[in-house]
């Protein structure tokens, strides 16, 4: 069968990948159109030695690929890249230079095309590379298959079936020779407009095996500049980046190339820029949706069996689509170590979540961080029994919110208030909208100070109560606003209330029992720690928080017992590790204490040499001063921390673990202690937790500080 039947066919394909993509590369912003059909597939525009160029098969970025066979008889792809295509000589040299550069680097990683040869020929005006070629299509023709040799019109191997045999990828790939005029090439275009999109198994198989290649590019100096399904192939079953034409060095990545959509705000060339365009390749292949649609997530998505493990990984999409490129993944090794964690079985949300838990408490006491946890648990949207809008846009907007609010950043938690209120607008008695944005609200909001947060809290917790008194959550949201005024009566009887409404309410015993903690009510506290566990017993905060009564009566056994139940449900649990080292501490095992803090200082993601730096720094004091130099020591890096804090996240460690006025506590410097103490209460961020931070211990007796009791609403 003639070569024109299967140059037509294959124009056909091509042209469908590119009105899916927009178009393939770009040397501005409106994609120059090349036609398919030229130059003919009969007379090929360009001679390359060894090789007979047989048929045009796609082309973009600059220049045209042929399916070519060598000496031998083997197909191969070849692209040919003409000076015209190009404004100016230098352009054309910037081109041919990466290709330089990649040559040799094609065949060093498996996730790249192979180059197998490159040319020029000055005087006709044009560069190619041979490439090795791709899997064929699978198709509904049986006579269409994948050539890897020319056509043997004397084979019997040609009307043979065909096998068509599971890639380590778990996609259908053909791995026999067949002899056929007939040929496309295999990409994740095609795969995802046969099959609408990818299971889980398979995004995370590609997906590590192409962040992977991406940061062995970038470690080279070079970027892709156009990362998109059409440019990534399938050869032998395994995925591998193509049209790598667009390859070039970081430093000669001025031009504008790229496709639509896939190009993030700030332009193409750059590491990042790479970065966002996989992204948005692994959005499309996970959620079946156009690049154009994110962040959108699918409305089926909670039927599939897989969704769990697909919000994971919209997760590592989300960061690596961030418009700001220092929000996204500093490299592609970090995102392919997400995906490992993800391919593992971790949890990226939990990882993300405990990232910003070591925010809050850069920015805020000790004091603060267990109740934005406990609020951060508070499954205020869960309890008002699922409810959903009557009205379809309120949902999306609220659906849209939450997304953002994941992102556990200034600029989601402004982005998820604008969708919140949005979509109030549209439905003013959704409930669940109002119950997101009473828990945004608990933490650091940009742009708004406590006393504008507060005023908020107390709007929403109104509102709530508006719509359904009897709702168990609104209770529980007016008693959080109570317990910020320091009305711990108040605090205590709407949480009672919630409970009488809904006595199976596992966060309402658990904030009622955290209320009972700080008041130095103990024995009834553990009642309400006994229940919550009983009602969520996988609650890593819920469990964590049951060690408090055990604190306030410096029960240390009985906390440790509790806590190493937490490492139970998750091993690498933070606030845990932060309780139990703290416990070592108040026991004088500080060298245990420095092992602990270190390790969990390590696993949230800091510096690991200043982190290292810092706790060596910790057990040489007490090594060479007991335990008052220990101290000292903690002093002198807690008051280091206004320069280390804008280091890093190293400095949690600091501002995470150790309050000032119970630093100087320690140190037996009590008058210090208690004008620390004393001056909180003056600017109104009084400390809660006299009564539950051993740290304060020798403070007990005190007169000032049983004042400051008083003072704090502590003292029945």
């Amino acid at each position: 069968m003639p070569f024109v039947l299967f140059c037509a066919y294959s124009r056909d394909a091509m042209n469908q990948n590119a009105a899916a993509e927009g178009g393939a590369g770009t040397s501005a912003p409106q994609r120059v159109q090349q036609s398919l059909a030229e130059p003919s597939a009969s007379q090929p525009a360009a001679s390359v030695p060894d090789h007979e160029l047989l048929c045009r098969i796609g082309g973009g970025s600059y220049g045209d690929v042929w399916l070519a066979k060598n000496a031998v008889g083997t197909l191969r792809a070849v692209k040919v890249v003409h000076r015209k295509s190009f404004d100016r000589d230098e352009h054309f040299e910037r081109e041919f230079r990466g290709l330089q550069k990649f040559e040799p680097l094609s065949r060093s990683h498996e996730g790249f095309v192979d180059v197998l040869q490159l040319g020029r020929n000055d005087q006709a005006g044009y560069f190619y590379y041979v490439m090795e070629l791709a899997d064929g299509a699978e198709m509904t023709n049986a006579e269409i298959r994948n050539p890897k040799e020319a056509q043997n019109p004397n084979s019997e191997a040609a009307d043979a079936p065909e096998t068509i045999q599971a890639s380590s990828f778990g996609l259908p790939s053909s791995f026999e020779i067949r002899h056929s005029d007939f040929y496309t090439p295999r990409t994740l275009r095609h795969d995802l407009k046969q099959r609408g999109r990818l299971p889980l198994a398979d995004c995370l198989q590609i997906g590590r095996a192409l962040a992977d290649a991406l940061a062995h590019l970038h470690a080279q100096g070079l970027v892709h500049r156009d990362i998109k399904p059409s440019n990534i192939i399938f050869v032998n079953g395994a995925p591998k980046l193509a049209d790598i034409g667009l390859v070039t060095s970081i430093d000669d990545a001025h031009s504008l190339v790229g496709t639509v959509g896939y190009i993030p705000p700030e332009g193409p060339g750059s590491p990042q820029a790479d970065i966002y365009s996989f992204g948005k390749v692994l959005y499309e292949a996970a959620f079946g949706k156009d690049r154009q649609e994110f962040p959108q997530l699918p409305a089926y998505l909670q039927s599939r069996p897989d969704h769990a493990g697909l919000l994971e990984l919209n997760e590592v999409i989300t960061k690596a689509c961030e418009s700001e490129p220092r929000r996204r993944y500093q490299s592609a090794g970090q995102m392919r170590a997400d995906l490992d964690l993800l391919q593992r079985g971790k949890s990226i949300r939990r990882k993300r979540v405990a990232e910003q838990h070591l925010s809050i408490a850069r920015k805020s006491s000790l004091v603060a961080l267990p109740l934005a946890l406990l609020i951060a648990g508070l499954p205020l949207v869960k309890t008002l029994h699922q409810r959903k809008s009557q009205n379809p846009e309120a949902q999306r907007l609220y659906e849209l919110g939450r997304w953002h609010y994941n992102q556990l950043t200034d600029e989601g938690l402004l982005k998820a208030i604008d969708y919140m209120n949005r979509a109030i607008q549209v439905d003013s008695a959704y409930v669940p909208a109002y119950a997101s944005l009473f828990e945004i609200y608990v933490w650091t909001v940009p742009g708004m100070s406590s006393k504008q947060k507060f005023e908020k809290e107390r709007q929403i917790a109104s509102k709530l109560m508006k719509i359904d008194p009897s709702l168990a959550a609104a209770h529980a949201a007016l008693s959080w606003v109570k317990y910020g005024e320091q009305d711990w009566r108040g605090a205590e009887q709407e949480m009672r209330i919630a409970l009488k409404l809904e006595p199976n309410y596992p966060i309402a015993h658990g904030i009622l029992g955290y209320y009972l903690c700080l008041l130095g009510r103990a024995e009834e506290a553990q009642e309400h720690m006994k229940r919550v566990q009983e009602l969520d017993p996988t609650s890593r905060i819920q469990a964590t928080v049951a060690s408090y009564p055990f604190l306030v009566e410096r029960k240390y056994d009985q906390a440790l017992e509790q806590l190493r139940r937490v490492l139970v449900l998750d091993k690498y649990f933070e606030q845990a590790h932060k309780w139990i080292a703290k416990i070592y501490e108040s026991r004088g095992d500080y060298l245990a204490a420095i092992d602990e803090f270190e390790q969990n200082a390590l696993r949230a993601g800091g510096d690991a040499a200043r982190v290292r730096d810092e706790f060596q720094a910790l057990r040489e004091a007490y090594n060479n001063s007991g335990t008052r130099g220990y101290w000292l020591k903690v002093l002198d890096l807690h008051q280091a921390d206004g320069t280390l804090s804008k280091q890093g996240p190293m400095s949690h460690a600091v501002l995470d673990r150790w309050n000032l006025a119970a630093i100087y506590a320690r140190l037996d410097e009590k008058e210090q202690a208690l004008d620390v103490l004393e001056q909180e209460y003056d600017r109104g961020e009084g400390n809660d937790w006299l009564r539950l931070d051993p740290g304060f211990e020798n403070l007990r007796d005190e007169p000032r500080f049983k004042a400051l009791l008083k003072r704090a609403g502590l003292e029945r």
